[in-house]
């Protein structure tokens, strides 16, 4: 049938990894995946023309038009453009009728270098630097279509410069490399991981590569290959880089994974803001909040917003020939990568070896300078390929804070605790100096204190100051002064006793005494004692 020809063609011409034909009471509805997310692709179909396309479609891939009760899949392949592009098709029976799911697969599509599939240089140097050693396991995680399988080629084409034996063993081959023996695993015939890992150690091989970490027998296998030379190159299906390394310490000895894990890359998948229409966007602060940023830090960067419209503003737009030809109304197009990479240092390694949970992992990866995906994410959006909504919208699981509320939280200045330790430092020796003064002056009025004088209790409350007035008097220097050089214990009674001073010093000098200066002394206490 023409229609179902015609449906394929628009998916590949729209670069959709997904095709789903859902039979609905009154109409088939087809959806495309792309660029992540499912969207209407076609015109629903009547349900009378529902049962031709999808047993077309079953035939198409040698499966059994007349079966509808059980599930079933297969393969297909047509020419496009010169090129072949092979489809996976897996049915599932429903009260309505058989759904039909086809994944795209174009095997001959260029591989990115890492350097281009990796935005920012320095976690590409990381992801180099690993993927040059000669043994060792490096592991790679991500959720469902988080881009796994594009890194796990790209790193297998790095490698594959010649001088080298690579093999892979997968589940479904997705992309053909040239130079790199693909194995993939034949359904039906017993075959799986376990059985077919252990031909490998006979074909002399320097790199290998296994799709997924299916069970613990598969990565066993994998490390015993790390263990005796092998680079290997495999992938678990979870959304956390932490979490997987402590489970491979479930399925495996910790000492063994300590031993053979280089690093784990953990990836996910954005789309690309339209940089065609894009709009200039100011972010408010409770929304700058959410990913731990200031105004004064968004201040330094531009931020964009897609401008993405609705089917009925696509349709006008198109009519008044203002529908953007880059992403057609969608406000996005194509993804980029979003990654964190641990390598392992000695320090994680005795951690993995201890068996430490998850969160102790990444404390010690964060102080070694580990920078998480969603700094990562945001430095994605400060250059302009995203959008903080975006970034919102797939990392959602790094978001362990709820948002601030700017009313109830003021902005506190970024060098406050700073300066807080600083003056706490300052104040404690302070206080260790007046300590000491205390001392000094309680030896000296014990051994020297006159008669006439009368002692203030140190641990009295402290007077009221406020009528205490500094001196702004400017001392002449050829006049002799009484300085007091530790503070004044005592209060001279008798003002006669200014007299006696007078006498003890020399009368060959003026004198500066109670006619020029304040002589009352009140007792100033220490008020931290």
């Amino acid at each position: 049938m023409q229609e179902v020809y015609n449906i394929l063609v628009q998916a590949i011409e729209s670069k959709a990894t997904e095709i789903h034909l859902e039979p609905q009471e009154n109409q088939l509805t087809v959806r495309f995946r792309q660029d992540g997310l499912l969207r209407s692709a076609w015109e629903p179909i009547s349900p009378e023309a529902t049962p031709g396309i999808i047993s077309r479609l079953k035939i198409l891939a040698n499966l059994d038009f007349s079966e509808k009760s059980r599930p079933q899949q297969g393969k297909m392949t047509i020419t496009f453009s010169g090129r072949k592009i092979d489809f996976r098709l897996h049915t599932l029976p429903r009260q309505q009728g058989e759904k039909i799911l086809l994944r795209v697969f174009d095997s001959r599509s260029p591989l990115w270098p890492l350097d281009e599939l990796i935005a920012s240089q320095e976690t590409c140097k990381l992801v180099r630097t690993m993927i040059d050693r000669q043994a060792g396991l490096i592991l790679l995680t991500a959720p469902a279509r988080g881009g796994c399988s594009t890194s796990f080629y790209s790193l297998l084409a790095h490698r594959n410069r010649g001088g080298v034996n690579i093999a892979t063993l997968e589940t479904s081959i997705e992309r053909s490399l040239n130079g790199i023996t693909q194995v993939e695993i034949a359904d039906g015939q017993g075959q799986d991981y376990a059985s077919i890992l252990p031909s490998f150690r006979n074909q002399d091989l320097d790199i290998i590569g296994i799709d997924r970490l299916a069970d613990s027998s598969t990565l066993t296998h994998a490390l015993e290959a790390a263990l005796t030379g092998h680079l290997v190159i495999s992938s678990l299906p979870l959304n956390d880089a932490f979490a997987a390394i402590a489970r491979l310490n479930q399925l495996a000895e910790p000492a063994l994974v300590a031993d053979t894990l280089i690093g784990v890359i953990n990836q996910r998948l954005v789309r690309r803001v339209c940089p065609v229409c894009r709009l200039k966007h100011q972010p408010k602060r409770e929304e700058l909040a959410k990913f731990g940023l200031s105004p004064a830090q968004a201040a330094q960067y531009s931020f964009y917003k897609a401008n993405s419209l609705t089917a009925e503003e696509i349709i006008q737009a198109r009519e008044k020939g203002r529908l953007c030809r880059h992403c057609h109304g969608i406000g996005y197009q194509s993804q980029i990568g979003v990654f964190e990479v641990i390598t392992i240092t000695p320090h994680l390694k005795t951690f993995i070896a201890a068996k430490k949970p998850a969160d102790m992992l990444k404390k010690a990866a964060t102080q070694a300078g580990f920078k998480s995906l969603l700094t990562y994410g945001l430095e994605l959006v400060c250059q302009g390929y995203t959008t903080l909504e975006e970034i919102e919208r797939v990392i959602a699981d790094q978001f362990t804070l709820p948002p601030l509320s700017a009313a109830n939280n003021p902005e506190i200045p970024s060098d406050v605790f700073g300066r807080i330790e600083a003056i706490e430092q300052l104040l404690k020796a302070l206080n260790g100096e007046l300590q000491s003064l205390k001392q000094e002056i309680n030896l000296n009025s014990l051994k020297n204190s006159p008669k006439s004088a009368n002692t203030t209790i140190l641990d009295q409350e402290l007077p009221d100051l406020t009528n205490l007035v500094l001196s702004s008097q400017n001392w002449s220097s050829d006049k002799e002064t009484i300085v007091f050089a530790a503070p004044v214990y005592e209060e001279l009674t008798d003002p006669g006793d200014w007299e006696q001073l007078k006498r003890e010093l020399d009368q060959n000098q003026d004198l500066i005494a109670s006619s020029q200066v304040d002589t009352s002394f009140p007792s100033v206490l220490d008020p931290w004692s």
